[in-house]
């Protein structure tokens, strides 16, 4: 019984602490915005895995590859872009 107690006061101020720094953060002006400036992409494809995980009622807890050939394609399309783009990390 004891430990039961100890866990939810446990949880009780984790969940105060998380809503009092959301709240000084400005969060719940935040969260309504779309998405601005140099951080559209980043935030779109945060948003875009966020919407995927909930279509697909996928558990954030019990994470999975996702191995399929076009995803493999266009991994290597954008590691090839980007080089092409910035150059080698370590050139000699």
């Amino acid at each position: 019984m004891k430990q039961t107690s100890s866990s939810i006061l446990n949880c009780a101020v984790f969940i105060a602490v998380l809503l009092t720094v959301c709240y000084y953060y400005q969060y719940h002006e935040i969260i309504r915005m779309r998405p601005q400036s140099v951080h559209k992409w980043r935030q779109s494809d945060c948003a875009s895995l966020a919407l995927n995980y909930y279509q697909h009622q996928l558990s954030f807890f019990k994470p999975h590859a996702i191995s399929s050939t076009l995803t493999l394609i266009l991994l290597n399309v954008y590691a090839r872009a980007y080089h092409e783009k910035h150059g080698r990390c370590h050139s000699r």
